[in-house]
């Protein structure tokens, strides 16, 4: 359990305490990745399923507000990814 809270710690923004947080956890816990990107993929979806519900057809609210919860519980570590991309692929132009 320590790995998988150890990766929910270095991909989320959630508090998991500091021993999660300990290089000898964090040394395993690449294994959890994808498990972390599951749970995290499935909040997402319930959160942007329950918003569509919540604002009746509107697309672009429910959107907006499930990207900006995906960059506040991930520190922002996929837009920083793509921005970074843009850069090297567009940024000589």
């Amino acid at each position: 359990m320590t790995g998988f809270l150890a990766a929910l710690g270095f991909l989320t923004t959630l508090p998991v305490g500091k021993r999660a947080l300990e290089q000898k956890s964090l040394a395993g816990s690449a294994a959890y990745f994808p498990l972390v990107g599951l749970v995290l993929g499935l909040a997402l979806a319930g959160a942007d399923y329950g918003l569509r519900i919540a604002f009746d057809g509107n697309l672009i609210l429910p959107s907006t507000l499930t990207i900006t919860l995906l960059m506040l519980l991930s520190g922002a570590l996929h837009f920083e990814g793509f921005v970074d991309a843009c850069d090297g692929l567009f940024g000589g132009h």
